[in-house]
């Protein structure tokens, strides 16, 4: 299950914009399941007061996982596309993070199974 909380700063979030984020990242859900517990996930959206090219939103989350934390920033012209941005970097990150400890896995293993098959071989 993924736990979601929304700041925002310097700006105020309509519930429809609230939802959307939610909506959005709740589908990453699926990628979540391989940790097997509850996970964090913080998002801040903050509008960008001194922009003269127009309103610029930057969306800054943090996914508590167990070990190292994943970290995402990006920047859009518009709240739906800074959530659909986020869910896109989230999406690889924690693919990107999966895959690493599964290799890490598989590493360990080989050399395990490499001395077990060493000190079978020895007189």
């Amino acid at each position: 299950m993924l736990n979601i909380r929304i700041n925002a700063l310097k700006t105020k979030l309509l519930p429809s914009e609230k939802d959307f984020i939610e909506k959005k990242l709740k589908s990453l859900e699926k990628y979540c399941s391989y940790f097997k517990r509850d996970l964090d996930l913080e998002v801040n959206i903050e509008k960008s007061l001194n922009s003269q090219s127009g309103d610029i939103y930057s969306a800054e989350t943090r996914l508590f996982i167990p070990g190292n934390d994943i970290h995402c920033q990006v920047k859009a012209s518009s709240i739906k596309e800074a959530a659909n941005l986020l869910k896109d970097d989230l999406k690889r990150l924690i693919i990107e993070h999966r895959k690493t400890k599964e290799s890490l896995f598989r590493r360990t293993a080989r050399k395990l199974k490499e001395k077990l098959t060493w000190h079978r071989l020895k007189p």
